[in-house]
């Protein structure tokens, strides 16, 4: 469900920039580029692999285990991702786009930091 509901926020953000302005449209894109490249390291999926495995050999200690080391190395994680999101204005700079597109991409991305 949040999946679907992440992918359709995004499109309306898109489908309203794109009636506001081609530059608009093109710092969102910039920034759910970057953060769709970053978040990649954030999706946790593993852990449902993990515990489900424990949990179906009835070994609850041992998916409490892999809950708390995911929880760990995942908040961990998402300090330094929501840390490199706070710079991609200065990324897309260096990456060679234009200083008020990446000015734009970078209070695109802050707004998802929140959320």
């Amino acid at each position: 469900v949040s999946r679907v509901s992440f992918v359709g926020m995004t499109t309306t953000d898109t489908a309203l920039l794109g009636h506001v302005s081609g530059q608009s449209l093109s710092a969102a894109a910039l920034s759910d580029l970057w953060r769709s490249c970053t978040a990649v390291l954030i999706r946790g999926r593993v852990l449902g692999i993990v515990v489900g495995q424990a949990i179906g050999a009835k070994n609850e200690g041992l998916a409490f285990i892999y809950l708390k080391i995911s929880c760990l190395i995942l908040g961990a994680l998402s300090i330094i991702v929501i840390f490199s999101w706070t710079f991609t204005e200065q990324i897309w700079v260096y990456l060679g786009q234009s200083a008020t597109i990446a000015k734009d991409a970078q209070y695109y991305s802050s707004v998802f930091i929140a959320s």
